[in-house]
């Protein structure tokens, strides 16, 4: 799933990164407007005294396959799933059910589509938005999934503005002052159908790059968790335009470390997860009314000895299911000792609410027994049980080798040769 907003990422994860060299699920929530300003408060600042976090040692199950490489078909793919793929030579987007031989090119598709830098898919996987490009202005066009319905969403938007998904029935835009240099700017609230804008309630300023990602919110859409100026992380009140700081527990380590989408606030708490080299620290539905306490402490999974997680990232969460996935290299793996392919890794997913870690002796860059270069983030399909990548011809994620579709229940894997990933979708009919 190539966009600017996906690429953008990139470039932000590169930034704090050891090496030079990626949706987040979204909000559902509706948004509360405001015009009053924003009040910072000042109680429950961190302090020295940070709780230790308490290791735990998972059990470790190892999917063992005889046969790992089968056709997509063999994977069983619910009917009214599909792939949206893009087809580097003709510059086109293509489709593809689990029934298909070969993807099908998306009819409708507006001229002028700048498909080549990817599309935005909704939270329910039904529609997607790409930009239609014109001098230095952009029209953004929603389609469904099958091509079928098409339209102008969001006309003559100025340069340097992005967009995301926040419900399926609306949208952010994001303006970018500077690039990845400087925070963007929420400008207004859509709803791409009907072309309706909502009031835009300011958000208070966070800092790099935790300003980059998809806002934590609330269920209900009246506050979001944020890392403000100071370094702390903090809740914002939409209506009264107030902040209490939170996390008082979290050393300045941590703090740093933890993304907005590392955290998910649900009518269960609040579960956040924090990667380390060799551990990850976390906590799963924690009450909202202990969010300010002192004495919450987190755990720590510890990972397998000799390994740790590249590029300190995750590759893939569902936190309501408190599942993680990631790729393991070895602990002596040098970030300076730069090669044009992605090192030998082993992806794994770490179930935290059952303390198992499944390993699948994967290693995602790995195709016809010859490392290439692996996206750093892998997509869930809408029901969460396959996920997909792309690989490439080294030394970029310039040109796309295959798609790489991955069951997460069996460890089996359909490639498809030639097509880069670009999102999964979902239709009403098979």
């Amino acid at each position: 799933m190539k966009s600017f907003w996906g690429s953008l990422l990139l470039v932000v994860l590169v930034a704090c990164s050891p090496v030079s060299v990626v949706i987040t699920p979204s909000s559902t929530a509706n948004v509360v407007p405001t015009n009053t300003a924003i009040v910072p408060s000042k109680a429950v600042l961190p302090t020295d005294e940070i709780s230790i976090p308490t290791p735990i040692t998972p059990e470790v199950k190892t999917i063992v396959l005889k046969l790992r490489e089968v056709k997509l078909s063999d994977l069983e793919l619910s009917k009214t799933t599909r792939l949206i793929l893009y087809y580097q030579p003709s510059e086109s987007l293509r489709i593809m059910s689990g029934q298909d031989n070969q993807p099908h090119k998306i009819p409708n598709i507006a001229s002028d589509a700048w498909i080549f830098i990817g599309i935005d898919m909704s939270p329910d996987h039904k529609w997607f938005i790409y930009e239609v490009t014109k001098g230095t202005y952009t029209d953004y066009w929603v389609s469904s999934v099958d091509g079928q319905e098409q339209k102008v969403a969001i006309p003559n938007a100025r340069a340097r503005t992005a967009v995301r998904w926040v419900t399926n029935e609306q949208i952010e835009l994001w303006y970018y002052p500077d690039g990845a240099r400087a925070c963007p700017e929420r400008e207004s609230i859509i709803n791409p159908f009907t072309q309706k804008t909502l009031n835009s309630p300011e958000v208070p300023p966070s800092i790099t790059p935790q300003c980059f990602f998809d806002l934590s919110t609330s269920p209900d859409g009246s506050e979001i968790i944020y890392l403000n100026e100071d370094g702390v992380w903090s809740i914002y009140n939409f209506g009264s335009a107030q902040s209490r700081n939170v996390f008082p527990w979290l050393s300045k380590s941590q703090r740093f470390t933890l993304w907005p989408k590392y955290i998910r606030w649900s009518t269960n708490g609040v579960t956040l997860v924090i990667p380390r080299e060799e551990s990850v620290d976390f906590i799963v539905d924690l009450p909202i009314a202990d969010i300010s306490n002192r004495n919450v402490s987190l755990n720590q999974v510890l990972l397998p000895s000799g390994k740790k997680i590249y590029n300190k990232a995750f590759s893939w969460l569902d936190l309501d299911k408190g599942l993680l996935g990631f790729d393991l290299v070895n602990s002596d793996y040098s970030y300076a000792d730069y090669t044009e392919t992605s090192p030998s890794s082993n992806f794994m997913i770490l179930d935290l609410k059952n303390s198992v870690l499944y390993e699948y002796n994967l290693d995602r860059a790995n195709t016809g027994e010859i490392q290439k270069v692996v996206s750093p983030f892998v997509y869930p399909s809408a029901d969460n049980r396959f996920l997909a990548w792309t690989i490439y011809e080294p030394p970029s994620t310039g040109t796309a080798i295959e798609t790489v579709v991955f069951d997460r229940e069996t460890g089996r894997i359909a490639r498809i040769k030639g097509f880069e990933f670009y999102g999964w979708g979902e239709v009403n009919q098979p």
